[in-house]
């Protein structure tokens, strides 16, 4: 059976597992005067019931089987919880936030190629646009030349006629036309080869134009993307900032956890020691006040706790929700709500009643033996009482109200059933 969450096992994944609060218990319980029923001896004397107000009754008999946790440990173990999950939540912004930077820095790369690319265009057919220039106004110049020769010796229809009137041979008019009309030729061919440069340097515009037109968009396009990125790294910033102040969180709460783990523990020990010797007595007195008792069928014998209510956690071993160490849950949960009344199991005595901040409020009520063995019920979480210790109790009477004092997570009763100070299953009981 395990007792108590060993220190190599205080964590588990996803969950602090042992961070138990078991405080010092001082309130003073007042001793019956009358018999337990069916008993004519005192159930415990005046010094056994001195050291039972020191430690609360039994409750190292319950300490195996706590299913619910402390508040002051519920509150550690939720804000670790907490800050667990908001600290996974900030690392995947984180992550995702470092992907899209690395996305925007691709896209910012591919942006500055296409970018640099589409300059060295431009470069080019700018540089191919003045040289067309340049061959141009060459081609206009030699043009001219030609045409000023050609014209400044006058009309070729006069000349033909001087040369006729002067006495020229027909052989010298008809060589000089000759050289006017390869002359003339010429002219003919450089307009040519101007209109094809011409042409040629109108399409250069074009492509000047062209990638004029590129260079402003990829220019645009590797400005957005530098914003991208920049964006990015900002919120990739934010959110290692968020990493790291939730990661100090929880190494806090993880502190604070083990703090009150280890001062719970050193009390806890102190419990020990009291309880096996309170314990012990217990068994001794029990053996010496042994007698049959009720000797019927034992299911039956007791009415439920709670009219009306309903099982919400059965009696046995099963792992616990905070903790997450397998043990006995030595009782069982009734729920039907807040303040409902909870009534005697069977006709008996109350022999005890006090608050601890683990069971909360908590009411003993003996039965007497039953099969040769001492009975008592146990009543925990009550939000109030109906009896006072001492007061003789009838099957069905009031002797408190449902609540959720102590170490515990909803309005519940969870209810005990102690034969000889061993807690057995209350169902074969009801």
């Amino acid at each position: 059976m395990r007792t108590f969450p060993r220190a190599a096992r205080l964590w588990t994944t996803g969950a602090l597992t042992a961070v138990v609060a078991l405080g010092a218990l001082t309130v003073a319980v007042p001793q019956p005067d009358d018999a337990v029923v069916d008993h004519p001896v005192r159930l415990v004397d005046d010094d056994l019931k001195s050291k039972q107000r020191q430690v609360k009754g039994e409750i190292a008999d319950q300490k195996h089987e706590l299913e619910h946790a402390s508040k002051e440990a519920a509150r550690a173990n939720q804000r670790f919880l907490t800050t667990k999950r908001r600290l996974g939540v900030a690392q995947g912004r984180l992550s995702s936030a470092r992907d899209e930077v690395a996305k925007a820095r691709a896209v910012d790369r591919r942006a500055q190629r296409r970018l640099r690319v589409s300059r060295v265009r431009l470069a080019t057919a700018q540089r191919r646009l003045a040289e067309g220039r340049a061959e141009l106004e060459a081609q206009r110049a030699d043009l001219r030349e030609d045409v000023l020769d050609l014209y400044s010796k006058g009309a070729p229809e006069l000349r033909a006629l001087g040369a006729w009137l002067s006495g020229s041979s027909v052989q010298d008019i008809a060589r000089d036309r000759v050289s006017e009309s390869v002359v003339v030729g010429r002219g003919r061919q450089t307009f040519d080869d101007l209109a094809v440069v011409e042409d040629r340097l109108a399409g250069q515009k074009v492509r000047v134009q062209r990638a004029t037109t590129q260079v402003r968009a990829d220019r645009a396009s590797a400005a957005q993307s530098l914003r991208a990125v920049r964006a990015g790294f900002k919120s990739a910033r934010a959110a290692r900032n968020d990493v790291k102040s939730l990661t100090s969180q929880a190494r806090t709460a993880k502190t604070q956890a083990f703090k009150a783990m280890r001062r719970d523990r050193g009390e806890l020990k102190k419990l020990e020691t009291r309880e096996a010797t309170i314990r012990q007595r217990l068994k001794e007195r029990a053996a010496r006040q042994k007698g049959p008792g009720y000797t019927g069928r034992s299911d039956g014998f007791l009415s439920s706790p709670v009219p009306g209510g309903y099982t919400t956690s059965p009696y046995g071993y099963r792992t616990h929700p905070i903790y997450g160490y397998y043990a006995l849950h030595n009782g069982i949960d009734f729920g039907k709500g807040c303040g409902t009344r909870l009534v005697a199991g069977s006709s008996g005595t109350v022999i005890n009643r006090y608050s601890d901040s683990v069971y909360g409020n908590r009411l003993y009520l003996a039965v007497g033996n039953v099969h040769g063995k001492n009975m008592v019920l146990v009543y925990n979480h009550m939000s109030g009482y109906a009896a006072n210790v001492g007061d003789k109790v009838e099957r069905g009477e009031t002797v408190g109200y449902m609540g959720t004092t102590g170490w515990s997570t909803g309005c519940h009763l969870h209810f005990t059933v102690l034969l000889d100070g061993d807690p057995v299953d209350p169902a074969p009981y009801l």
